[in-house]
């Protein structure tokens, strides 16, 4: 758990930035600040409280889901299990797959993750 909070590998402007974007996610919701922690921080291996740690809340469990699970192609097993974390402000959700408790599908996400656009960007001024 000390490795996820102060990682040895970061330096501590890596970190300060890692604490305030958490802070801004919890205080905001901010889609910016959950992203970031989402490309930043999260490794496939990872566990669901280590998740938990690094996004700053609990993921909700979804229990509904046999449907993502078969959506995803044959990768995933029926005991995975995926986890919820958000919305954010701008109502965007993000789901984890774990298995035993790790977390298995951060590389195809990260591949299909979109820029956050920045705030207001569809709304008329």
């Amino acid at each position: 758990m000390a490795a996820v909070l102060n990682p040895p590998m970061l330096n501590s402007s890596t970190y300060e930035e890692e604490v305030e974007k958490r802070e801004d996610y919890l205080a905001e919701h901010s889609p910016e600040a959950l992203r970031w922690l989402v490309v930043n921080r999260l490794k496939n291996g990872m566990s669901r409280a280590d998740v938990n740690t690094v996004i700053g809340e609990d993921g909700e469990r979804v229990f509904n889901d046999a449907d993502i699970l078969a959506s995803e192609g044959a990768h995933y097993r029926s005991d995975d299990m995926v986890y919820r974390w958000g919305p954010d402000s701008d109502g965007n959700v993000y789901l984890f797959v774990f298995r035993d408790d790790h977390l298995v599908n951060l590389e195809s996400f990260h591949e299909s993750i979109p820029d956050v656009p920045p705030r207001g960007a569809f709304h008329e001024p």
